[in-house]
């Protein structure tokens, strides 16, 4: 089911995510997100369109360990994308890792075995990999070059509040 792009996107902060349990651990005020932000601790930041208990994208901020890592969840509440970002240069964010699940039905299982997948890894010198396995577990894969634009592989940091999201 495709989202309606003009809905509403509901922000809140954490200083954890349960990956498991789809839930905040210790929510946070946007004031303390804020401070944690500026001191370099972890916080996430969960977008949830409104009535929706499945979060759309879940963000890990952590600038005392220059990494950003997101998350996007579909409507049953299962991961099918998820990102990378590591701050390799002041001011710029490089995209690591790219990775990406496809559930062919609305009962399929996250992670399911035969869902197909496929990941992107990045190295700053232009240098990367794509592997492809469209039948997840249950066929073969395919390794190819990394077909991700140089322009593409970098995001300007931003300021709080970090909207750097390819998923």
């Amino acid at each position: 089911m495709m989202r309606d792009v003009e809905q509403t996107v509901k922000v809140s902060f954490a200083e954890g995510w349960d990956l498991a349990s789809r839930t905040v651990v210790h929510p946070l005020s946007r004031s303390e997100a804020e401070a944690r932000d500026r001191a370099g601790k972890p916080y996430v930041m969960v977008h949830r369109l409104e009535g929706c208990t499945s979060p759309v994208e879940v963000h890990l901020v952590a600038w005392g360990d220059s990494h950003v890592g997101a998350w996007a969840y579909d409507d049953q509440g299962r991961r099918t994308m998820e990102a990378d970002w590591r701050l390799l240069e002041p001011g710029r964010l490089f995209l690591r890792h790219l990775g990406g699940w496809r559930y062919d039905t609305e009962e399929q299982t996250e992670f399911a075995p035969e869902a197909g997948r496929t990941y992107v890894d990045l190295f700053p010198d232009g240098k990367g990999r794509r592997v492809s396995e469209p039948k997840g577990d249950r066929g073969p894969s395919r390794h190819t070059l990394a077909d991700i634009p140089e322009e593409k592989r970098w995001h300007a940091r931003e300021a709080f509040g970090v909207g750097c999201s390819s998923l």
